[in-house]
């Protein structure tokens, strides 16, 4: 999409990025030169929401983020592969999340049974 080449300050973006739940994700690589003179790679997620109103152009939101650091040598030098253990990661948090509502869900309505049932004596 949009390419920037300066071995130290480099951004491009990719979308769709298809994870293997089937979920699309526009993925920004940004690679720069850190506040303490470490090199980071940084990518980030984005999910289409919509369009904007006039041009219909596809709107996104900032969904994760990671980056990797000089000696984290293989993602930080393979893009793909950077972006690839993003996505599992975002995904991995999601479904912990999900899984962990549920579980929630399930001990609240316990709770709630249990109480109904209770004959309210000490």
């Amino acid at each position: 999409m949009d390419i920037q080449t300066d071995i130290n300050n480099f951004s491009s973006k990719k979308f769709p990025v298809t994870s293997l739940s089937g979920k699309e994700y526009l993925a920004k690589v940004e690679k720069y030169i850190g506040m303490f003179d470490n090199k980071i790679l940084c990518v980030r997620l984005f999910t289409q929401n919509g369009y904007t109103m006039f041009r219909k152009k596809p709107k996104f939101e900032e969904v994760f983020w990671n980056y990797f650091e000089e000696h984290e040598e293989e993602e930080y030098n393979d893009y793909i592969l950077a972006v690839k253990r993003t996505v599992e990661i975002h995904e991995r948090i999601v479904e912990k999340e999900r899984l962990k509502k549920i579980e929630e869900e399930k001990s609240f309505k316990k709770a709630v049974e249990e109480f109904n049932s209770w004959d309210g004596k000490c």
